[in-house]
């Protein structure tokens, strides 16, 4: 391992014998009389750990020189060696040269010592400073890239799944018209749900993957947010009879100014948010679903009867791909949906707020969770 360089500048040259002396074995020491001699040396040296260099000397002072290394030799540590104490010389050698440290003749060999090797490490540090900082750099560049590839594989997938799904679901509708039996009608039924199943896991894995590029689309049309409400309610009636929930569907009028959204994906969060608020309803209580009228929109609050989520639960709710088998009692799919919700409503310039509400009607709870978001005008 080649030694650290050290460069010694002083018009006395009993100086420079001195401190060679006690440098000489352990640093590749190099020496000047003056300042233009020192910067001479510097060209042909391109790496110089520390340089201690006289206050005051003839044509160029120690400061002045030390400003000018700055240009070709900026690591470098650099230590102002003077016989004179005067407060300007201090100020002038931080300031302009950008000194370590600042030590008066005659100086203890012991302490110059220690000031030399601790100028050493500062450059060696500094230099290890920067490397790790072009390795976290390439480091970070190909992370980058790799996300990019990702993203852009996820949704080449996505897109070639659908082909494949797209033709099963067309064959299977025909099947259904084929008068089948009753066996063979129950295994339809049954195919059929886990094509849908299916569509809706790409679906969601696109409109996530898409956010996650920046290049997530929304065709934004004037329509009735209460409309999306009902209709998603009554595709979840079967659920909701199992469980023998209570409904109540409390829908403001339609705003008379017109509000924009993407219909397909607004659509999609609710049915997201209604179908949690179900999955997690106890059996026999309420979910209530209501539109608000508001100055600046229209907004959307779904509530659900049941225990308290752990603020932490809540944080970690909206987590892509967290197993929600770990937060609520076991459950199924891939924890995508608050993500894609969140996803959706960030392009709509609005966010899921997840609360809970004391006291309930139903004297069997203490409590709810609501969900709201609101869609501006």
């Amino acid at each position: 391992m080649n030694q650290p360089t050290l460069l010694v500048v002083d018009d006395e040259t009993d100086n420079l014998d001195a401190l060679e002396r006690i440098f000489r074995k352990r640093y590749h020491f190099l020496r000047a009389n003056s300042g233009a001699e020192a910067l001479q040396l510097l060209k042909n040296n391109p790496r110089v750990d520390v340089i201690i260099s006289d206050q005051r000397m003839p044509q160029m002072t120690g400061v002045e020189f030390l400003e000018k290394t700055l240009s070709t030799h900026s690591k470098t540590v650099r230590i102002l060696l003077t016989g004179y104490t005067e407060i300007d010389s201090i100020i002038a050698a931080v300031n302009q040269g950008h000194i370590f440290r600042y030590i008066t003749k005659p100086w203890d060999s012991t302490d110059l010592s220690n000031s030399v090797e601790q100028a050493m490490d500062y450059y060696a540090r500094g230099e290890q400073l920067e490397l790790k900082n072009k390795e976290l750099e390439k480091a970070f560049k190909e992370l980058k890239i790799l996300d990019e590839t990702k993203n852009k594989f996820m949704i080449l997938i996505n897109h070639e799944l659908k082909t494949p799904l797209t033709v099963i679901s067309s064959f299977l509708e025909l099947l259904l018209e084929s008068h089948p039996t009753e066996d063979q009608k129950t295994y339809l039924d049954r195919i059929k749900k886990s094509t849908e199943r299916l569509k809706e896991i790409i679906d969601d894995t696109l409109i996530l993957t898409q956010h996650t590029a920046g290049i997530i689309k929304i065709n934004l049309q004037a329509g009735s947010i209460n409309e999306i409400l009902r209709n998603a309610l009554v595709s979840f009636q079967n659920e909701v009879s199992k469980k023998n929930l209570l409904t109540q569907l409390n829908l403001s009028t339609d705003p008379l100014e017109s509000i924009s959204f993407d219909p397909p994906l607004l659509q999609k969060v609710i049915k997201h948010l209604i179908g949690n608020a179900i999955r997690f309803a106890p059996n026999n209580s309420e979910i209530k679903l209501e539109t608000h009228l508001q100055v600046n929109g229209q907004l959307i609050t779904i509530e659900n009867e049941g225990p308290k989520i752990p603020e932490y639960v809540i944080e970690r709710l909206q987590t892509p791909f967290k197993l929600q088998s770990e937060i609520m009692n076991h459950s199924k799919g891939l924890g995508l949906g608050l993500s894609v919700v969140d996803a959706v409503l960030q392009r709509h310039n609005s966010q899921l707020i997840i609360e809970n509400i004391k006291g309930s009607e139903n004297p069997k709870f203490n409590s709810r969770v609501r969900v709201s978001f609101l869609i501006s005008k």
